[in-house]
């Protein structure tokens, strides 16, 4: 089952009521909750809240957004665990560390054999210690997809979720625009058997695009993601101008795909 949903960092200028608002209104089943500007971690009277106001909505806490490094403390990943109990996500998403496998130009990463495998081996130790207490309350914990961390190619994020081998350890995948089609969707495949979500935007190099501009890129993803036999959620990240009407627009393209691929 494919379902829906916009990542609250997409409108980091409004409240966050406004943008489950905004989600019920457009369709959309949830709302990724961001951790740097909408809910800080810790702050359970407002997550509560959130809560509320997004069951009253009709919408659904679909992750708690978080920008942990996985490079913290036992206390930082209580924090988080708690801060998403009382928001009512199922997830926590977190970032594989803060250096990439590769550099901008796609080389190896431009740091010492011994100091690049030790900070590996941190960022993997620290998210096997957060899945595990994350599973002890039924949650899961997903790695963003991203350049600058662990997560920047295929290959580095699928071997470093093998490696901290826990089975509440997912990937969130969003293509890269400055990859071709053929590379994402060949990374999309080799990537599936471990993704939960997907960021949904429409952008090539550092120019974004209403949604409908990438349909055959988009359809293609869908298309891989409605044939795997698990559940994803598909979360909008992004418009070109951080417009209300934007979104509106690109929801409708969005919810327009899913039902062509039923």
């Amino acid at each position: 089952m494919l379902t829906t949903g916009i990542v609250s960092v997409t409108f980091r200028q409004l409240d966050i009521f406004d943008i489950i608002r905004i989600a019920a209104e457009n369709g959309l089943d949830g709302v990724e909750v961001g951790g740097d500007v909408h809910l800080l971690p810790g702050d359970l009277e407002k997550a509560a809240k959130i809560r509320e106001a997004a069951r009253e909505a009709g919408v659904t806490p679909l992750s708690y957004g978080s920008y942990y490094r996985c490079l913290g403390s036992e206390d930082d990943e209580r924090t988080l665990i708690s801060t998403a109990l009382a928001l009512g996500a199922p997830n926590i998403r977190v970032w594989a560390g803060d250096k990439g496998s590769v550099d901008q130009f796609g080389y190896a990463a431009p740091y010492d054999d011994d100091a690049q495998a030790g900070y590996r081996d941190k960022v993997i130790s620290t998210a096997r210690r957060l899945c595990a207490a994350a599973a002890e309350s039924g949650l899961t914990v997903s790695f963003e997809w991203h350049m600058g961390t662990l997560t920047d190619t295929c290959v580095s994020a699928v071997d470093t979720v093998k490696a901290i081998d826990c089975p509440n350890l997912y990937l969130y995948w969003q293509p890269n625009q400055f990859r071709d089609f053929d590379t994402n969707l060949a990374e999309l495949k080799a990537a599936l058997p471990h993704v939960s979500t997907v960021h949904v935007f429409s952008w090539k190099g550092k120019d974004m695009f209403p949604l409908a501009d990438q349909t055959k890129e988009w359809k293609a993803y869908i298309k891989e993601l409605k044939a795997d036999s698990r559940d994803h959620a598909l979360l909008m990240e992004f418009v070109p101008h951080a417009a209300e009407d934007e979104l509106v627009r690109d929801a409708a393209v969005l919810r327009k795909w899913i039902k062509e691929a039923e």
